[in-house]
């Protein structure tokens, strides 16, 4: 279930890598931390303790890719500016970054867009290239460019 990040981050072969590359007394005061990387119980209990937990998600997805509101005030301000920073090219005004901090968010939450839209932009280029199936378990959610 959970893994730790440093068992994988710093397996044999990664370390030897490092050593090589000078790089190896840096990453040790790394792997000393240990980061549960999953869901921990109490987490795990929450999700199956819900009903309506995937569907409220589905919901919003549903909403944001159709281009109708948004049944939360605060996804829907992050939808906004998510939309914004693809649309602008990374080049929020200040009223978009002030709107988005208006609604609860935080300039570290500001990051996590960031960092969101290019994995994001990063997978749908290696899936267009390498043309990847989309997995059965995702198969109903798949999106189709609207006419």
């Amino acid at each position: 279930m959970a893994k730790n990040f440093a068992e994988i981050a710093f397996a044999d072969a990664v370390k030897k890598l490092q050593e090589k590359h000078g790089s190896r007394k840096s990453y040790e005061r790394m792997e000393k931390f240990s980061v549960v990387d999953g869901l921990t119980d109490g987490e795990i209990l929450f999700i199956q303790n819900r009903d309506s937990f995937y569907l409220a998600t589905i919901g919003v997805t549903n909403a944001i890719r159709s281009n109708s509101e948004v049944p939360n005030e605060k996804l829907k301000a992050l939808s906004i500016f998510s939309r914004q920073m693809t649309v602008k090219i990374g080049l929020p005004s200040e009223d978009d970054i002030n709107n988005f901090l208006s609604a609860g968010y935080t300039e570290e939450n500001i990051l996590g867009v960031i960092a969101g839209l290019g994995v994001k932009t990063m997978s749908n280029y290696f899936n267009h290239v390498y043309k990847t199936p989309v997995d059965e378990a995702f198969s109903s959610r798949v999106w189709t460019k609207p006419n």
